[in-house]
């Protein structure tokens, strides 16, 4: 429970998003401490992430298995699968080629980074939302 709490409190990005935006408009003289910042985040979030996961799968398995569970159960998993898979494909590469950018002092690139790690971060947002969502209420009971 502990690591969904840290994965989905620590993962919000409004913190994250005000940040870089802090940052963007800062300049080159805060790519470091910002590179340090995210670093620190993705140490929490990361690992909270995989725990939330495998704790889940061993839950599901300890029930009887995907057959038994109800299908919103189903989606939960597959939209944390789909945050697994847009932070390592999105929001990942966003994130360094914005730090490259801030770096370098190249100014437009890193704003257009920026914007490409603002999306990759509101989208895990609202799938981790709907994993919750979909975890916890019984909608099947509402039939």
């Amino acid at each position: 429970m502990i690591a969904f709490l840290l994965w989905i409190g620590a993962g919000l990005s409004f913190p994250v998003v005000a940040d870089v935006r802090r940052s963007l408009a800062a300049g080159p003289s805060q790519a470091a401490a910002l590179r340090e910042r995210l670093k620190t985040t993705s140490m929490i979030v990361i690992p909270s992430a995989i725990i939330t996961l495998v704790t889940g799968l061993l839950l599901i398995n300890f029930r009887g298995g995907f057959g038994v569970v109800p299908v919103r159960i189903h989606v939960g998993l597959l939209c944390a699968l789909l945050v697994f898979a847009i932070g390592a494909g999105f929001t990942s590469p966003a994130m360094m080629r914005f730090g490259q950018a801030l770096e370098k002092g190249e100014l437009p690139e890193a704003g257009a980074a920026a914007d490409r790690l603002i999306l990759g971060l509101r989208l895990e947002d609202g799938l981790r939302l709907l994993a919750l969502l979909s975890m916890l209420i019984p909608l099947e009971n509402f039939s």
